[in-house]
């Protein structure tokens, strides 16, 4: 059991992690170009199809740990807080080239950073004993901020890529350069509810400014 360190008859207030970075969750459809703090985040990798079997597993872990987690420690009187959307950060691979059973990625959703590693170990055994299931925890992960470049997308996620391609070439027009391995998605649509048509998918690319050559090799 989680350690009641406050008296379970108080109500926490409840922290809405959208509000420390609007534009990270806006659905507006104008290119953003923002900056963002570090974050935290549940987090589970693995290699395959979205939305294949590992891919699946992933998000069904994700959603058992964030909600029994969130109304175990308001349960508690310790901590609540608005869940925020499901997100992916993909590998450093070339889709064009790559065999989508081959692609790497992280799914993650944000909590508080006052979600400490053993209140994520005393979910899985809270899970365990009410709904039976044996799942691997998923990592406390802190995701470095940066400066990001945003679109939203609407329609089907195999279009996703004309949207990168979008923020690429603004990137270039603004002599940014975008950091390897850190270009993230944010869904908020549900996909079994939604037709794909409209989905809605924040798409975000971390971005730095250009290097000059004589920068590249410093005396």
């Amino acid at each position: 059991r989680m350690n009641k360190e406050k008296n379970c008859n108080e109500t926490p207030a409840v922290i809405d992690l959208r509000k420390q970075t609007r534009e990270a969750y806006s659905g507006s459809k104008k290119l953003l170009d923002y900056e963002s703090g570090e974050i935290v985040c549940l987090s589970v990798s693995g290699i395959g199809k979205p939305g294949g079997e590992a891919y699946a597993d992933a998000i069904q872990t994700l959603y058992s740990f964030v909600y029994t987690l969130k109304f175990t420690l308001k349960g508690a009187g310790l901590l609540d807080f608005k869940i925020l959307p499901l997100e992916c950060k993909w590998g450093d691979f070339d889709p064009a080239t790559t065999s989508a059973e081959d692609w790497s990625w992280t799914l993650q959703i944000r909590v508080p950073p006052e979600v400490t590693e053993k209140q994520i170990d005393d979910t899985a055994r809270i899970i365990q004993e009410r709904k039976g299931l044996e799942l691997t925890p998923p990592e406390r992960v802190i995701e470095n901020g940066g400066r990001w470049l945003q679109l939203l997308h609407l329609g089907p996620y195999e279009k996703l890529g004309e949207t990168y391609s979008l923020l690429m070439k603004e990137a270039e027009q603004r002599n940014l350069q975008p950091v390897s391995g850190r270009h993230r998605e944010a869904y908020l649509s549900d996909p079994r509810r939604v037709a794909p048509e409209k989905l809605k998918t924040l798409v975000r690319l971390c971005v730095e400014e250009k290097r000059r050559d004589f920068e590249l090799y410093p005396n």
